[in-house]
């Protein structure tokens, strides 16, 4: 069992197929043009994905056997609204 707010990462083959993966964070909606004072989902998002990428990068660098793709970053519906929830 892994605790909330860490990734567990074994070492040698794991999968041998592809695994989705759909992670949602939540923040505070509002206005595009008053963003001060409120949790940003999309902030927090792209602070996640870019550690999770750091990390995998680090792993490759050391020499493991490892892919890791993030082909959608995706928050809010409508322009200039922030919205509450982004997903990775």
């Amino acid at each position: 069992m892994i605790m909330f707010g860490f990734m567990g990462i074994k070492e040698g083959p794991v999968l041998s197929e592809m695994t989705v993966i759909q992670i949602s964070i939540y923040g505070d909606g509002g206005h595009g043009s008053e963003p001060e004072g409120l949790k940003v989902s999309i902030w927090k998002a792209m602070q996640l994905y870019n550690t999770i990428s750091e990390h995998v990068a680090s792993l490759k660098a050391e020499g493991r056997k490892l892919e890791c793709v993030w082909p959608v970053l995706h928050a809010g519906e409508r322009f200039n609204v922030i919205g509450e929830k982004a997903y990775i």
